[in-house]
């Protein structure tokens, strides 16, 4: 049903799609190599995503869950603070997320998630996210907002955008399963976006993973931004 559903949705977006990527395709690898988290820039801040993506693996391949020491090791990258749940509820919890993540249900996966204390769409997908950076992208609301002038024929949001913590990005004020509903169909739009990248020859090397993708559309406000129509 999921293979369905996303090629149902990408044939009623499709001209939406092939729209925007000719509007953004051109800056793509000017974002993606600005990429800056937490102070750190570049190749660093690349091999930091990657050391998270190595410790997910190997307590997925061990234990196919996550141990509360590699769960907090994403909450820290990236929000500063350990999570406050208990090691038994992030075992429950991302063992039955991995499981539907296994079968591509991507939603399903981050509704388990997001069922733990203080975990919003955010949390829960950096956490998806890191265990398979080819296949998977964050959900947040700059990653979101990266794609804010990608719409529908009604000339709404394609993706929702998750409102920021600071406040400065207001988003679109679905609720938590509106969230991980969306992040299926965001995963669709960035994987069928590197599929048009890999038509490209200048841009096929630089975005090989969906996590090339998800990172210049989060860069592309702070780096300029040619954009259609104004979000703010």
């Amino acid at each position: 049903m999921t293979a369905e559903s996303e090629s149902m949705f990408l044939e009623a977006h499709r001209n939406a799609l092939n729209c925007f990527w000719d509007q953004v395709k051109s800056h793509v690898i000017e974002w993606k190599s600005g990429y800056e988290w937490g102070g750190v820039r570049g190749q660093a801040a690349l091999e930091e995503r990657n050391k998270i993506e190595r410790k997910i693996r190997m307590d997925l391949a061990g234990q196919r869950c996550l141990s509360k020491a590699t769960f907090d090791s994403v909450m820290n990258w990236g929000f500063k603070r350990d999570s406050e749940c208990s090691e038994e509820e992030i075992n429950r919890a991302t063992h039955f997320a991995f499981q539907r993540l296994e079968e591509d249900r991507l939603g399903e996966a981050a509704r388990e998630l997001v069922k733990l204390r203080n975990v919003g769409i955010s949390r829960a997908t950096k956490v998806l996210a890191l265990s398979d950076q080819n296949e998977l992208g964050i959900y947040d609301s700059r990653s979101a907002d990266g794609l804010s002038d990608l719409v529908n024929s009604a000339g709404r949001h394609l993706i929702p955008i998750p409102p920021s913590r600071s406040k400065k990005i207001k988003g679109d004020h679905k609720t938590k399963e509106e969230y991980c509903a969306a992040f299926e169909s965001y995963t669709w739009v960035l994987r069928y976006l590197r599929r048009l990248a890999g038509n490209d020859d200048s841009l096929r090397a630089a975005f090989t993973r969906i996590a090339d993708l998800e990172i210049a559309f989060f860069m592309r406000k702070r780096l300029g931004d040619p954009r259609r129509y104004s979000h703010e």
